[in-house]
């Protein structure tokens, strides 16, 4: 009855992933087995086996799984901000493990007959098998979601492979209850090296530690592909992969108001609508503090954001540039920065005059360290609109037939290769990197191109709108 009450509660709960119609039996069924669990291990003494080894193997196993990746956004929350509902999940789980340990030891107490045996070691297979399922359907919430592309295989396997033959085992495998020896716990070193390794996968980072305090929370979109002015909405659009999205209602969208991703789709910067500050938005849930006080409408900053988000550069017509690093709090003012043309850790790369459409002289192309000194100068045409590559060892640009690399240190052309793109009349315009190196540029004309640096071919991108600011492109 237990179970039946909490499959309906779930159902009606609201939208929520987790209260689905296969999560919510899973947790229907394993709030009625915690109910008979506790029910049937209320008397005890002695020790019985009541799970067989395939089950047993296959809760412990979920139970260190479960257990480190809660205490993996335990140990994350020492290094960066960790949103709320991560937190959240990672208590459930831990709580979740808890119940199911107890309520083993407890139904292992050896029952005065045959009968009671039988029905502790059914309730136990049950109990172990619905352990299974929930403690790693809400580990997900605590951090699997963070995993990096490159393990995605685990998570898959963690998330449904081990549940899915766990409930087959609990079904084919019944042995029958028996007396044995008490006989020492598993031992602990294998429990704690079996949960570094996994606290050691490869997770993506969900950004660096930063000393901004949330202001409030939004929906989740783990990297944007691209963001649109909203046509039916104040504010910004932005999309992932799949064409899910989310809104930031607060970004000024008007012609000319400042917006930018970051290379990889985590970050964004945007002109406040309401306070007139430039904003720092992570997308996976948090909010970070204002990156200036409020600006002035006639000279507004043009953001530009490293790769990861972690560093944002803000390049005014009257005061230069300002680094802001936003895992330390650091600002580095530039006055000699007009147009920033690549940012990172390795420090930025620049020119000490805005594009122009006739060349002029005096145009120098520096490249910086994260200090802010200078490191080199060359002089610098700039008609030209080149666009640094994520490492900062190479400037990219385009021309009407052809694609070019530069050495920012020297200002000389490394390549070049013949540019194959549709027909167009208009220039191609650089915009961003895709993960495979290649670069996007824009036709006007003719949509978006992915372009291959050494041999110059191009493929169309599909579904990315005009005027669209690009983020992670796969």
């Amino acid at each position: 009855m237990a179970g039946i009450g909490a499959c309906i509660i779930f159902a009606f709960a609201g939208e929520n992933s987790f209260l689905s119609v296969l999560p919510s039996l899973a947790a229907g069924w394993f709030v009625g087995m915690l109910a008979a669990a506790a029910f049937l291990a209320r008397d005890g003494g002695g020790v019985l086996k009541v799970l067989p080894e395939s089950l047993t193997l296959m809760w412990r196993a979920a139970a260190v799984i479960a257990s480190a990746v809660a205490l993996a956004a335990v140990l994350r929350s020492f290094q960066h901000e960790v949103p709320i509902e991560q937190r959240f999940w990672a208590v459930v789980t831990l709580a979740v493990v808890l119940a199911v340990l107890v309520l083993l030891a407890r139904l292992r107490a050896r029952p005065g007959d045959r009968a009671g045996a039988a029905l502790r070691a059914g309730a136990a297979r049950h109990l172990a098998a619905s352990g299974v399922v929930v403690a790693l359907w809400t580990a997900p919430g605590s951090g699997l979601p963070y995993l990096s592309s490159s393990a995605e295989v685990v998570r898959v396997a963690i998330m449904y492979g081990l549940p899915l033959l766990t409930v087959v085992l609990a079904a084919v495998d019944t042995s029958a209850a028996a007396p044995r020896p008490r006989s020492r716990p598993w031992p602990a070193a294998t429990a704690l090296l079996l949960a570094g390794g996994l606290a050691l996968l490869p997770y993506g980072n969900p950004g660096p530690p930063v000393p901004f305090t949330g202001k409030g929370s939004r929906d989740v979109l783990a990297h944007a592909v691209f963001a649109t002015p909203a046509q039916d909405a104040p504010g910004w659009h932005l999309y992932d992969a799949n064409g899910d999205g989310i809104l930031l209602p607060e970004a000024r969208d008007d012609e000319g108001a400042p917006f930018a991703l970051s290379g990889d789709g985590s970050r964004a910067v945007y002109l406040d609508r309401d306070t007139g500050r430039m904003m720092l938005a992570g997308l996976r849930g948090d909010l970070l503090d204002p990156l200036t006080e409020p600006v002035s409408p006639r000279d507004l900053p043009e953001p530009m954001l490293s790769r990861d988000g972690r560093h944002v550069s803000l390049t005014t017509d009257g005061g230069g540039t300002e680094v802001v690093d936003s895992a330390t709090g650091e600002r580095v003012h530039l006055p000699e920065v007009r147009r920033v043309l690549g940012l990172g850790p390795y420090g930025m790369i620049a020119t000490t005059g805005r594009r122009a459409f006739t060349v002029a002289p005096d145009t120098e192309l520096l490249t910086l360290d994260p200090r802010g000194e200078v490191r080199t100068r060359t002089p610098f045409d700039p008609t030209l609109r080149p666009l640094a590559s994520p490492d900062g060892r190479r400037l990219a640009l385009v021309t009407d037939d052809e694609v070019l690399t530069m050495n920012p240190r020297t200002g000389l052309v490394r390549d070049r290769a013949p540019l194959r793109l549709p027909e167009h009349e208009e220039s191609p315009v650089p915009l961003g990197w895709a993960e495979d190196g290649r670069l996007l540029i824009e036709l006007a004309d003719a949509g978006h191109f992915l372009v291959a640096l050494d041999t110059g071919r191009s493929e169309p991108v599909e579904d990315l709108p005009a005027g669209s600011v690009p983020g992670r492109i796969a």
